[in-house]
């Protein structure tokens, strides 16, 4: 027994040794003998995408601006005078900033939102 045993076991080392990098075969020795397994070889799988449950929506709202005091400039008032038979453009008024009230008011915003879609179970 011994006798056919060592021949064998070197033959499928060899064997194994020449195919294991190209088929995938490998020798595993167990308690009770040795033994030969051949993995199985599968495309690999992609893995599945599914396009996301759900969509975007742009809403409204309205938004509310308080009052506030707004600096203002107020340009310089000229007029044309007649002085000793000539027409002359004089500053009336110089120019000015002024604090002018704005009202509050309302303004409508616009948001994008995520809105799942429904749920499915596989």
């Amino acid at each position: 027994m011994k006798a056919i045993f060592l021949p064998l076991a070197l033959a499928a080392l060899a064997v194994d040794a020449r195919a294991s990098h190209r088929d995938g075969f490998f020798m595993s020795f167990g308690k009770f003998g040795f033994g030969f397994r051949a993995p199985v070889h599968c495309a690999p799988v992609e893995p599945v995408r599914y396009a996301p449950v759900g969509h975007y929506e742009y809403r409204e709202r309205q938004v509310y601006v308080p009052g506030c005091f707004e600096t203002v400039w107020i340009d310089p008032v000229f007029e044309n005078r007649r002085h000793h038979y000539r027409t002359i453009r004089i500053c009336v008024r110089a120019g000015y900033y002024r604090k002018v009230w704005r009202d509050p008011y309302y303004r409508t915003e616009k948001y994008r939102v995520w809105v799942p879609g429904p749920v499915v179970c596989r």
